[in-house]
């Protein structure tokens, strides 16, 4: 009995060899049919939706638009459809395959859909570039600043090959950081709008950021817009927490997980890590916008900056402060030298006769000589926009000043720094008791190259302004070639805030 079974056996699998021997593909179907099922491929169509539905990928809420599969009805996000990719795959035709393996791999390569997404998950999982979908139409792309030229070659052509498969030439890219000609030359379309990071920029470039922005986004409902920056989330912020209130103004209530979104992209990632500077340019920008703010007009002349509190950056206590004044990020006052010595409790007033006219945008940095070798510290940096100021006073505490609201025990946590403002250059009446005492000292040697030296010379030579020939993107040119994109409301609005910036550049 035992023979007849092992006869038995032994002629059901030589019935089964001789069977896979004649028809392959067909034993290959019966014994796994889980290797050639044909699994349903995705057929997206775009779709408005009038209701709030579940994304089937991220499971977040879709409102407006996105995409819905022709065959199974699956519902995602645009920037989700990459996503399906790993779950769907193609009915294949053995034939074929066995056709195509005599082609070359880079054919292959180049059919397969996976290929995005793998570079998206590459780019995930890279430390050294952040690819950030702040909402389905906005997209935040960051370099961190000190990233190795060929490591950031490299990546850029790897997020450039990732937009333009995903997005064609349907995106803008708004560079935020120093003037690129590998940015220009490897993406379609570059709008160069580049200022120093953890600095604030112009209020007439918020403008002009927003409105090409803007401008875009309603040209095509597919159009998207990438912030491009080499540096921490600050730069971004600012354009994101800008646009985020230019928005508000005509903004609908389908948009509303569109303004969460960038909310809490600026409240989460950018406040942070920006500078108290940028903070209050956004709040600016969003006074003017809704006219919580109103414009000054009159001319204003600073006399005297007030240090209430004295940092040490000396063993032996005390500072050597000196100032330098920027107004449109170019040097206009640069103080002499005050040798300071005594406890943080005593205050020092660095006096500027006649008054200095100041108008638009102001940056005050305030360093420290050292004694011993020709370096120097900077102390704190303030930046303010005088079409906001409407007091002869104006003070900032230690959280108001970038580089000194952390953690910088040099500086007292009661420290604080007080303008003096008038509305003609004449001296100030009855201020006698702002001079310093006999223990103050100061040099006026400000020849020497230390003293002279403007911390932006170079970024403008690499970062050239907007307005280069037919890509001249002020505030007043954008308004009058794209106002038929804007509400009435947008347009007078940002009309108003252009207008000054306008007088004051000018």
């Amino acid at each position: 009995m035992a023979r007849l079974n092992w006869c038995l056996a032994a002629v059901i699998s030589w019935g089964k060899f001789l069977f896979s021997c004649f028809f392959p593909l067909r034993a290959a179907r019966r014994d796994k049919p889980e290797d050639f099922e044909a699994v349903h491929s995705h057929t997206f169509k775009a779709k408005s939706f009038k209701k709030a539905k579940s994304c089937a990928v991220c499971k977040q809420a879709l409102t407006k638009e996105g995409l819905v599969c022709k065959v199974c009805k699956l519902s995602c996000h645009k920037k989700c459809e990459v996503a399906t990719a790993c779950e769907s795959n193609p009915t294949t035709n053995p034939n074929q395959n066995q056709q195509a393996s005599t082609k070359s791999p880079n054919m292959d390569l180049k059919r397969r859909p996976s290929r995005r997404l793998s570079l998206m998950q590459t780019l995930e999982e890279n430390n050294e570039v952040d690819l950030l979908y702040i909402t389905e139409r906005i997209i935040a792309l960051s370099f961190p600043g000190g990233t190795e030229e060929n490591k950031y070659s490299v990546h850029l052509r790897e997020v450039t090959s990732m937009l333009r498969s995903k997005h064609q030439q349907h995106y803008l890219m708004l560079n935020l950081s120093e003037r690129r000609h590998d940015i220009t030359k490897q993406n379609p379309r570059v709008l160069d709008f580049g200022w120093p990071d953890h600095h604030a920029p112009a209020l007439d470039k918020i403008c002009s950021i927003c409105k090409a922005m803007d401008t875009w986004l309603n040209a095509d409902p597919h159009n998207v817009v990438v912030l491009h920056n080499k540096g921490n989330w600050g730069r971004t912020g600012v354009v994101v927490g800008a646009y985020m209130h230019y928005s508000n103004i005509s903004a609908s209530a389908d948009q509303a997980l569109d303004r969460f979104a960038m909310k809490r992209f600026y409240e989460d990632k950018a406040m942070p890590v920006g500078q108290p500077s940028q903070r209050r340019y956004v709040q600016y920008f969003a006074g003017l916008l809704s006219g919580h703010i109103k414009i000054n007009n009159k001319p204003l002349f600073l006399h005297h900056v007030i240090m209430h509190g004295i940092p040490n950056f000396e063993s032996i206590g005390g500072c050597r402060p000196f100032l330098k004044i920027y107004q449109a990020m170019q040097p206009v006052y640069t103080s002499g030298i005050y040798n300071v010595k005594g406890d943080s409790h005593t205050s020092i007033c660095i006096t500027i006769e006649p008054g200095l006219l100041l108008k638009g945008d102001i940056l005050l940095k305030c360093y420290h000589k050292r004694y011993q070798n020709p370096s120097r510290d900077v102390i704190f940096r303030v930046q303010f926009h005088t079409c906001a100021l409407h007091n002869l006073a104006l003070v900032f505490t230690k959280n108001d000043l970038d580089d000194t609201f952390k953690a910088d025990e040099r500086f007292p946590e009661y420290g604080k720094v007080e303008f003096i403002f008038s509305f003609d250059p004449e001296k100030i009446k009855g201020l006698d008791h702002l001079q310093n005492g006999p223990s103050v000292s100061v040099d006026y040697n400000t020849q020497d190259p230390l003293i002279r030296w403007d911390s932006y010379e170079n970024f403008n030579r690499r970062c050239e302004d907007v307005n280069v020939g037919k890509r001249h993107y002020s505030c007043f040119t954008v308004l009058v070639q794209y106002n038929d994109y804007l509400d009435i409301c947008v347009t007078r609005a940002l009309y108003t805030v252009c207008c000054y910036m306008f007088l004051c550049v000018n």
